[in-house]
């Protein structure tokens, strides 16, 4: 089983990554569109059925691990919430500029 921060890094250095850039609908095009038709296909897989509960989410509340706000839950946030929310906040605004300067995908239809 993965950990919390190995599925963290996970999507922020895989599909995160990618979908800011690309958006989802570029995103497919980019992967193929016979390819995603192919995927969907596929009746091999079967998602397991829908709980409603979490074992770990249930345990992490139990234990009183609900948050930032608790300064612990699926992380350790021994800071205090204000300044967590506002270094995340500021991370948000560095990548959103970064964002525009670098541009999607999508605007090189109009830069041709």
């Amino acid at each position: 089983m993965a950990t919390a921060p190995e599925i963290d890094a996970a999507i922020i250095h895989g599909l995160a990554l990618r979908l800011p850039i690309l958006g989802v609908f570029a995103k497919a095009d980019f992967t193929g569109l016979a390819l995603s038709q192919a995927i969907l296909s596929n009746k091999s897989y079967a998602p397991p059925p829908v709980r409603g509960r979490s074992d770990v989410l249930d345990k992490l509340v139990a234990d009183g691990r609900t948050g930032v706000l608790a300064g612990a839950g699926y992380y350790d946030w021994p800071q205090e919430p204000a300044a967590l929310f506002e270094a995340r906040d500021r991370r948000l605004i560095a990548l959103k500029q970064a964002m525009r300067e670098i541009g999607t995908m999508a605007g090189l239809e109009r830069d041709a």
